[in-house]
């Protein structure tokens, strides 16, 4: 079987994955879903929330797992995340798929007052969730966002530590770029896939990856907002499985 590992996106955990994963055959993959550092059910350490770190600690769960090599499926921040492991550990991929996830090339924005002061919001479970409350809402296309899913996305975030919450919400708008030459030089098959009604992550940050990783390709998945496996899993499946199957799989 081909290991696929599926990185999970900032405040949340492995459950978000939970619609998705049957859509991958078990007889061709062995997937493979974990909870980052001081996310989910993971430890809370005090430090370590750098997509470096995280980069570093998904190659120590290689390690562990004896895998060599393996498929990247990484949702926002796990995306970013999964593009640091790229440059860092180029010979542990087998391919990377990008969901929603910023192109660690393009400049990130920044802290402003704004970002700072909800960063400097996470402290008690309290406040934490009155921060979340604010935020969840706009992960989720509004056709897709029903009580019942904000609720549990923002029961699942309230898991994480406020360290992480504060710390990685930081890394996330100043870590360094990584050089565009970097993707040009990639050799593993590469897709982008995003949501079409994004508005946390703009469609045109697939759009710029595809641009730059050569023979790359990229998928738009219909009525869907920033967590297309969890608002219409099938449809964001499908075009992943069928990547696998032509770039991977069939080059086993």
């Amino acid at each position: 079987k081909t290991p696929v590992v599926f990185i999970h996106g900032y405040s949340l955990s492995l459950d978000t994955w939970d619609r998705a994963l049957p859509h991958f055959p078990e007889e061709s993959f062995a997937r493979i879903a974990y909870d980052l550092r001081g996310f989910g059910a993971s430890s809370k350490p005090a430090t370590g929330y750098t997509m470096h770190q995280h980069a570093i600690d998904l190659k120590a769960l290689l390690d562990a797992l004896g895998i060599g090599k393996a498929v990247l499926i990484g949702h926002s921040l796990g995306g970013a995340i999964s593009q640091y492991f790229a440059t860092l550990f180029p010979d542990r991929l087998l391919a990377y798929v990008s969901c929603d996830a910023f192109a660690q090339f393009n400049a990130l924005p920044g802290m402003d007052a704004t970002k700072q002061a909800r960063a400097d919001s996470f402290g008690t479970p309290e406040q934490n969730r009155a921060v979340l409350e604010g935020a969840v809402s706009r992960y989720f296309d509004p056709r897709n966002s029903d009580p019942e899913t904000l609720a549990l996305f923002i029961e699942i975030a309230l898991r994480a530590s406020s360290v992480a919450l504060r710390d990685q919400l930081i890394d996330a708008y100043t870590a360094p770029s990584i050089p565009v030459d970097m993707y040009r030089e990639l050799t593993i098959p590469v897709l982008a896939v995003t949501g079409a009604t994004d508005i946390v992550v703009p469609v045109q940050q697939a759009i710029d990856l595809s641009n730059e990783v050569p023979g790359s390709e990229i998928a738009l998945i219909a009525r869907s907002g920033h967590t297309p496996m969890w608002e219409t899993p099938y449809e964001w499946a499908r075009p992943i499985v069928d990547f696998l199957k032509r770039r991977v799989l069939s080059a086993a």
